[in-house]
């Protein structure tokens, strides 16, 4: 009795500390939704998990609730080739983790806004230790309406091995109105793909206060990191540092405006290397760029500019920048 006494006064007080004692589930299958009914719960995925658009046309899972910890066990979910679903693991619900070691492949091919993850008007969920292979998006971070339920702020990615997608390792994405800010990207490696990461403000959205750093970019066919605002969307006060990005066909990175605002970004203590135009690059396609910093940088063997900035904005700032042995200092161009 006095046992029974100590062990329901234990359950107690993890009840009142706000705790959840974890359940685990095995019933993982393609299109499986994991709504409010999981939350707070492990879910366990025991075995490989091979989906067509014929067992669900949308996603693999889903993740509809809340504080669900989905853990892949070094397994692996797999499109079938030409009938994949849009999505892998798709997340709408908010506080969630997706975790590895295993493999997400093949999904969204020919669909911009899919992929293998999609977050979408979701927050403070995390995505780590996965290997993101093939599929259109290896990660897509989608704020698409305004209004507090649609937001897509606060998200975590890191530790990820992101392979040969179609478009983008790494898309963090507002269009309609929508928020998606204060999303950090970190520690993962992107390689193989169109672009490495791109920050994107559309449609009167806004894409600000996101924090990338520590990544390896290489092989890209576009800038390695983008923040790009178009359409009277804001991509401002973006940090950009200490990532190592190599081998890229285009700007190493590239702030731009095409339509909105691209103000008050941070770019310093990137290592950009065999760029193939400029290392470090700002330009203004009839948006507003002010007050970005620049600085710190090492840039080497670019074949464009090292560093060029493209604007009619004003009190852009470029602290040294080291390009090859070679430190530079002040504006690169008319500013």
């Amino acid at each position: 009795m006095e046992s029974f006494r100590k062990t329901q006064n234990f359950s107690l007080i993890i009840l009142s500390l706000g705790m959840v004692v974890s359940a685990h589930a095995s019933d993982v299958f393609c299109g499986k939704d994991f709504d409010n009914t999981y939350n707070g719960q492990v879910i366990d995925l025991e075995d490989p998990l091979p989906c067509s658009a014929g067992d669900n046309p949308n996603y693999a899972v889903l993740i509809s609730g809340d504080n669900i910890h989905f853990l892949l066990n070094g397994n692996s979910i797999t499109a079938e080739e030409d009938d994949e679903p849009l999505i892998g693991i798709s997340i709408t619900g908010s506080g969630n983790h997706v975790t590895g070691p295993g493999t997400i492949e093949g999904f969204g091919i020919g669909e911009d806004t899919n992929g293998n993850i999609v977050i979408e008007n979701a927050v403070n969920n995390h995505v780590s230790r996965l290997s993101l292979n093939e599929g259109e998006n290896g990660v897509l971070i989608l704020s698409n309406a305004s209004g507090e339920d649609e937001q897509a702020n606060g998200n975590h990615i890191y530790h990820n091995i992101v392979n040969n997608p179609v478009s983008h390792g790494i898309l963090v994405l507002g269009t309609n109105d929508g928020s998606a800010q204060l999303n950090y990207i970190y520690h993962n490696s992107i390689q193989e793909t169109m672009f490495g990461i791109n920050v994107r403000a559309l449609s009167g959205s806004s894409a600000n206060n996101n924090d990338i750093y520590d990544k390896s970019i290489q092989k890209t066919s576009f800038p390695g990191i983008v923040v790009n605002s178009g359409d009277v969307g804001s991509a401002d006060s973006n940090q950009i540092h200490d990532n190592s990005i190599h081998d890229i066909e285009s700007n190493g990175i590239l702030v731009l405006a095409s339509g909105g605002s691209a103000n008050e970004n941070l770019v310093f203590l990137n290592h950009i290397i065999r760029p193939g135009d400029a290392a470090i690059a700002l330009i203004d396609q009839g948006g507003f760029i002010a007050d970005n910093a620049i600085g710190g940088n090492f840039a080497t063997q670019p074949l464009g500019s090292p560093v060029y900035c493209d604007s009619s904005g004003q009190s852009n700032q470029w602290p040294v920048n080291t390009i090859g042995l070679q430190l530079v200092f002040g504006t690169p161009g008319p500013c």
